[in-house]
């Protein structure tokens, strides 16, 4: 009879997280749009003196980091170490963009650090956390 591989409860709250994220990111920001007016945006435009390509930029980051945070979930879920591996990455480059976003615009940025923690202990909690030590078989442990 073949035992069943279990996933640790850590992995799945984590996948559980990336999911959330990946979810409610792009819905606050539809949300922040909608409350602050496409008038807002509009003023912040000309405010760049019409770099459209800013505007598209921020929205191609924020496509991708969603794309990124399903993608490494179903991963992560499936056992694979390819996307521990691009998770612990993303997370450093995450990381080091906040840091120095706060150090240059401290006073806007102040809202980043708790997501920065969580995105820490998430990528502190991957890093000993193995595909191939999770995805054993109670036969297989020795």
């Amino acid at each position: 009879m073949g035992l069943k591989r279990k996933r640790p409860i850590l992995l799945q709250v984590i996948v559980g997280l990336i999911v959330v994220a990946a979810v409610l990111w792009p819905a606050t920001v539809w949300l922040y749009i909608e409350n602050v007016g496409f008038e807002t945006i509009r003023t912040a435009y000309e405010i760049t003196s019409g770099r459209l390509l800013w505007f598209w930029l921020g929205n191609f980051y924020l496509l991708v980091q969603v794309i990124l945070m399903l993608v490494t979930a179903v991963g992560l879920w499936r056992g694979k170490d390819w996307a521990r591996r691009l998770w612990l990455f993303s997370c450093i480059l995450y990381i080091v963009y906040n840091t120095v976003n706060y150090l240059t615009v401290s006073w806007a940025s102040w809202l980043s650090w708790p997501d920065v923690v969580i995105r820490a202990a998430i990528c502190y909690s991957l890093f000993y956390l193995h595909p191939k030590d999770y995805f054993q078989t109670q036969e297989n442990k020795t």
